[in-house]
């Protein structure tokens, strides 16, 4: 259901109408397997978690899996694959993943070995396949591990680490293969800090945005071509900061923050705070609250268009998702999307699709737990 605003001349009128497009579900959509816990999209590609997938047909046991979809002609989300993640022992396969082109990135944690491992792949010929494994830096280094990647850059997050100090793990691709590249601490190098808790990359792989949770803040690096390094310029200060969501613009010149349990009008109401560039470097420019709605979380999850024009924010306790584009400098909402059916709708959103016109909102809970994935077509705004 969508709320909109038609102007006239003189007066402004209330509709109804929708653009949810299509949805499309799990290739084995059983009860409480949570299809749609986690999206990722990157053009005409995107990646679902289902998040208590079992491991197989003759194994029940609840391991989470990573399904593929593509964008046909037609417009339509068409199943492609499950992507095999190898290790007997690894679980919650896909509670984070990233893609960018024709490399992807997900997530597991191995419940023997107690190390958190990013799986590696890339589309060879028309498959998917597995290019590598990347560790985490030392045992336990996985609870609340965030992945990024953009122009041939690869960022972790492993929050855990050095008791809880945490920090992001770089790699870049070169040659068809991603090597370690550099190790990002935060400017509060402090106990449980929580650095790497969430990061988020550029699409052109220059700028990168690290959150810090228990420091309060977003440590945000740049890279230098000429030296081949990364170096922390800049430390944001949100003041509604919780760490849960971070996304960059293209080029990186705008950062949103996405703060859930904020609250300033309604207890967890939640908010998003949108940094642009300047001769200061980012800076405030926009808070957004969705109308401040009680325990909404507004802002647990969000996704930004490369050219800054378009804002996707999740609200995923009032069942809400919210699209604004830019107009004058400023967010505007041009789309809510809510249910009432308790569904996780805006747990996850990811823009998709050619141009960035589609919105992917994962609906884990619907269905006796099926889940599905909905889809926002933005072109009828």
């Amino acid at each position: 259901m969508r709320l909109c605003l038609l102007a006239t001349l003189c007066c402004v009128s209330l509709c109804m109408c929708s653009v949810w497009s299509a949805n499309f579900t799990s290739p084995y959509p059983e009860p409480g397997s949570f299809f749609g816990q986690t999206v990722a999209a990157s053009g005409e590609w995107a990646i679902v978690q289902a998040q208590k997938e079992p491991r197989s047909s003759d194994d029940s046991t609840a391991v989470g899996a990573a399904f593929m979809y593509h964008q046909d002609s037609l417009g339509q989300w068409v199943y492609d694959s499950r992507l095999p993640v190898p290790d007997a022992e690894t679980k919650h396969i896909g509670y984070n993943m990233a893609i960018d082109g024709e490399w992807c990135a997900v997530a597991g944690h191995n419940t023997k070995d107690l190390c958190s491992y990013v799986y590696l792949f890339h589309l060879e010929n028309g498959v998917w396949t597995l290019m590598d494994t990347l560790p985490s830096p030392g045992p336990q280094d996985s609870q609340g591990q965030a992945v990024a990647m953009g122009g041939g850059v690869l960022v972790i997050g492993y929050p855990d680490s050095h008791e809880y100090e945490g920090e992001a793990v770089v790699y870049r691709l070169f040659h068809g293969q991603y090597y370690l590249e550099a190790t990002l601490v935060g400017a509060d190098y402090m106990f449980a800090a929580d650095n790497g808790d969430s990061v988020a990359i550029s699409a052109d792989g220059s700028r990168i945005a690290m959150g810090s949770l228990n420091a309060g803040q977003v440590n945000v690096f740049d890279y230098d071509h000429l030296t081949a390094e990364w170096t922390l310029t800049q430390t944001v200060a949100a003041t509604c900061w919780d760490g849960v969501s971070l996304s960059l613009s293209g080029d990186g010149s705008t950062l949103a923050v996405g703060c859930p349990t904020y609250s300033a009008v309604e207890d967890t109401a939640g908010q998003v705070e949108v940094f642009t560039e300047g001769q200061d470097g980012l800076t405030l420019s926009q808070s957004l609250d969705g109308g401040s709605v009680w325990y909404a979380t507004f802002g647990y999850s969000l996704d930004m268009s490369s050219d800054g024009d378009t804002l996707v924010v999740g609200a995923t306790l009032d069942d809400s998702v919210y699209v604004y584009t830019l107009a004058g400098g400023l967010y505007i909402l041009a789309d809510w999307e809510t249910t009432t059916d308790d569904s996780m709708l805006g747990h996850t959103v990811a823009l998709g699709g050619a141009g960035e016109d589609v919105a992917l909102v994962g609906m884990a809970n619907t269905s006796n737990a099926r889940g599905k994935v909905g889809v926002l077509d933005l072109t009828l705004l």
